[in-house]
Protein backbone atom coordinates (compact mmCIF):
# COMPACT_ATOMS: atom_id res chain seq x y z
CA UNK A 1 0.00 0.00 0.00
CA UNK A 2 1.57 3.25 -1.06
CA UNK A 3 1.31 6.60 0.70
CA UNK A 4 -1.32 7.97 -1.68
CA UNK A 5 -3.56 4.98 -1.09
CA UNK A 6 -3.14 5.32 2.67
CA UNK A 7 -4.04 8.99 2.47
CA UNK A 8 -7.17 8.13 0.45
CA UNK A 9 -8.09 5.52 3.05
CA UNK A 10 -7.54 7.98 5.87
CA UNK A 11 -9.69 10.57 4.13
CA UNK A 12 -12.39 7.95 3.64
CA UNK A 13 -12.33 7.01 7.33
CA UNK A 14 -12.55 10.66 8.36
CA UNK A 15 -15.40 11.21 5.90
CA UNK A 16 -17.29 8.21 7.32
CA UNK A 17 -16.73 9.50 10.87
CA UNK A 18 -18.12 12.88 9.86
CA UNK A 19 -21.17 11.18 8.33
CA UNK A 20 -21.80 9.26 11.56
CA UNK A 21 -21.46 12.43 13.61
CA UNK A 22 -23.76 14.38 11.28
CA UNK A 23 -26.35 11.60 11.35
CA UNK A 24 -26.20 11.51 15.15
CA UNK A 25 -26.58 15.27 15.36
CA UNK A 26 -29.62 15.16 13.04
CA UNK A 27 -31.23 12.43 15.14
CA UNK A 28 -30.59 14.37 18.34
CA UNK A 29 -32.03 17.55 16.85
CA UNK A 30 -35.10 15.67 15.64
CA UNK A 31 -35.62 14.18 19.10
CA UNK A 32 -35.06 17.56 20.78
CA UNK A 33 -37.56 19.22 18.42
CA UNK A 34 -40.15 16.54 19.12
CA UNK A 35 -39.80 16.87 22.87
CA UNK A 36 -39.80 20.67 22.70
CA UNK A 37 -42.86 20.75 20.40
CA UNK A 38 -44.77 18.47 22.76
CA UNK A 39 -43.49 20.27 25.87
CA UNK A 40 -41.92 17.12 27.22
CA UNK A 41 -38.84 17.41 29.39
CA UNK A 42 -36.88 14.64 31.07
CA UNK A 43 -38.75 15.02 34.35
CA UNK A 44 -42.17 14.82 32.65
CA UNK A 45 -41.08 11.82 30.60
CA UNK A 46 -39.88 9.93 33.65
CA UNK A 47 -43.08 10.81 35.52
CA UNK A 48 -45.10 9.47 32.60
CA UNK A 49 -43.06 6.28 32.42
CA UNK A 50 -43.44 5.68 36.14
CA UNK A 51 -47.18 6.25 36.12
CA UNK A 52 -47.93 4.08 33.07
CA UNK A 53 -45.11 1.60 32.93
CA UNK A 54 -43.76 1.53 36.42
CA UNK A 55 -40.21 1.58 37.59
CA UNK A 56 -39.34 -1.38 35.36
CA UNK A 57 -40.16 0.57 32.18
CA UNK A 58 -38.18 3.56 33.44
CA UNK A 59 -35.14 1.32 34.02
CA UNK A 60 -35.57 -0.22 30.59
CA UNK A 61 -35.65 3.19 28.90
CA UNK A 62 -32.58 4.36 30.85
CA UNK A 63 -30.70 1.18 29.92
CA UNK A 64 -31.67 1.50 26.26
CA UNK A 65 -30.53 5.13 26.16
CA UNK A 66 -27.23 4.25 27.84
CA UNK A 67 -26.65 1.34 25.44
CA UNK A 68 -27.36 3.52 22.40
CA UNK A 69 -24.95 6.16 23.64
CA UNK A 70 -22.26 3.52 24.24
CA UNK A 71 -22.69 2.17 20.71
CA UNK A 72 -22.40 5.61 19.16
CA UNK A 73 -19.27 6.35 21.20
CA UNK A 74 -17.72 2.99 20.29
CA UNK A 75 -18.33 3.55 16.59
CA UNK A 76 -16.92 7.08 16.77
CA UNK A 77 -13.87 5.87 18.74
CA UNK A 78 -13.28 3.09 16.21
CA UNK A 79 -13.41 5.50 13.27
CA UNK A 80 -11.12 7.94 15.04
CA UNK A 81 -8.63 5.17 15.82
CA UNK A 82 -8.68 3.98 12.21
CA UNK A 83 -7.95 7.51 11.06
CA UNK A 84 -5.07 7.80 13.52
CA UNK A 85 -3.59 4.51 12.38
CA UNK A 86 -3.78 5.56 8.75
CA UNK A 87 -2.21 8.93 9.51
CA UNK A 88 0.53 7.36 11.63
CA UNK A 89 1.46 4.91 8.89
CA UNK A 90 1.58 7.72 6.36
CA UNK A 91 3.64 10.05 8.50
CA UNK A 92 6.23 7.37 9.38
CA UNK A 93 6.85 6.60 5.72
CA UNK A 94 7.18 10.26 4.91
CA UNK A 95 9.86 10.69 7.57
CA UNK A 96 12.05 7.83 6.39
CA UNK A 97 11.45 8.03 2.69
CA UNK A 98 14.47 10.26 1.93
CA UNK A 99 16.73 7.76 3.71
CA UNK A 100 15.81 4.89 1.41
Amino acid sequence: MDIEEQQRNARKVVQEARKVIAESERALKKADDFFRDHRIDRKNLMTYLKSYGGVELEREVEALAAQTLREVRQEADYLIEQSRLQNAATSIRKKFRPLV
